[in-house]
């Protein structure tokens, strides 16, 4: 009977120690939110070239080459459901003027876009270069790179590989006519893979 007796003395001084919760506690909750505005699809940096240099004709075909600057791309729309490219064409060079002497279609080519860098922390997928299947003042508009749907988000430098020698390479002829010539390249950014 004693064991029983100190029991059932324990068992309520144990409760009293562990602060069972009193009448008058109170419990409080908050719940916070925000609302994300969707951005825009944007050059932040658009594609830029360097001139070429100064050539001496030689009587033989000779290749030149030119430097593209880094350039950014930003997918701020916060949207799953659109991708984006970008697409390059590129006049043909010519001296301009009432009698323009010009490079033959087909000289100017560029070199695969290098797969671009993002900001800290950023874990979507990143865009796809694209090889231009062919020179890129041929007439047609290439695309060079593709963020797939779901891909691309944030934001993206395309940093050229080839700073020392030039992303861009120019075919002069062995036949060219001396003078200034110069050709007006085109990027367009675009929603949709």
């Amino acid at each position: 009977m004693r064991r029983f007796a100190m029991a059932a003395l324990a068992i309520p001084a144990v409760l009293a120690i562990s602060g069972g919760l009193s009448a008058d506690a109170m419990a409080a909750t908050t719940s916070p939110s925000i609302t994300l505005g969707a951005g825009t699809l944007t050059y932040t940096t658009p594609f830029a070239a360097a001139n070429f240099p100064n050539t001496t004709l030689t009587g033989v075909a000779q290749t030149v080459h030119a430097v593209v600057d880094p350039w950014v791309v930003t997918d701020a729309r916060g949207s799953l459901l659109n991708g984006w490219n970008v697409t390059i064409s590129a006049s043909q060079f010519s001296t301009g003027g009432g009698s323009p002497s010009t490079l033959p279609t087909g000289s100017l080519s560029l070199a695969t876009p290098p797969v671009p860098t993002t900001t800290t922390g950023n874990l979507s997928v990143a865009p796809v270069p694209v090889p231009p299947p062919a020179p890129i003042d041929g007439g047609s508009t290439q695309k060079i790179v593709t963020a797939l749907i779901a891909t691309g988000l944030g934001q993206w430098t395309f940093t050229p590989p080839n700073t020392a020698g030039g992303d861009l390479a120019l075919a002069v002829p062995a036949a060219a006519v001396a003078g200034t010539y110069t050709s007006t390249i085109t990027t367009t950014l675009a929603t949709g893979p």
